[in-house]
């Protein structure tokens, strides 16, 4: 009995002392997510496209107002190690092909195999076979193209070095041309 106490007790002080360093780490971590994220996009795309990011007011993760004028939303994305899912692997194109053929596969039982899927491939220097390590995948919203639809929506996926910001510069010229008109499905709600 004493033995059982004393463990509890043990767990309850470990528990708070794990709180009260997650808590600084977790607080830094938003910190740092909201002064990367708050920053306009460089490279004079900010007068073109405009991406913001964890919007308080809507509850959306990732704004993206396109060259057209459309805006699209995203409330859910899932950001993975590009090659999840190998233990172990030999870098070629079939190992591209097979997590390739995953995302459309693995995504659709997430959001809803409803949905069209479109990869964003990144541009690889020659001779170069991997992917950039970071894979985000996003579940994208917009008005309707149709006036007797309500919504429009599509499976975003691309490719960039790091976590954050959530949609790296390099990615942005592939978001401005996304022709969204033939990519996403209308419906509705």
């Amino acid at each position: 009995m004493v033995f059982t106490l004393g463990l509890r007790h043990t767990l309850a002080l470990w528990q708070r002392a794990m709180a009260s360093v997650q808590f600084p780490v977790v607080q830094a971590s938003l910190a740092l997510f909201k002064a990367v994220s708050e920053k306009p996009s460089v490279g004079g795309l900010g007068s073109i496209m405009t991406i913001t990011f964890g919007d308080t007011e809507t509850g959306t993760l990732i704004d993206v107002e396109l060259e057209s004028g459309r805006s699209l939303w995203c409330w859910k994305c899932v950001v993975a190690y590009t090659y999840d899912g190998f233990e172990v692997r030999t870098p070629s194109e079939k190992c591209n092909e097979w997590m390739l053929d995953n995302i459309t596969r693995d995504d659709q039982s997430m959001f809803g195999n409803q949905w069209p899927i479109h990869v964003f491939h990144p541009d690889r220097p020659v001779g170069e076979i991997d992917y950039p390590p970071v894979r985000v995948v996003g579940f994208f919203t917009s008005l309707p193209m149709a006036d007797s639809q309500h919504l429009s929506s599509a499976i975003l996926a691309w490719f960039q070095d790091s976590q954050t910001p959530l949609v790296a510069e390099s990615v942005h010229p592939q978001f401005l041309t996304v022709a969204w008109e033939s990519i996403a499905m209308d419906y509705e709600t």
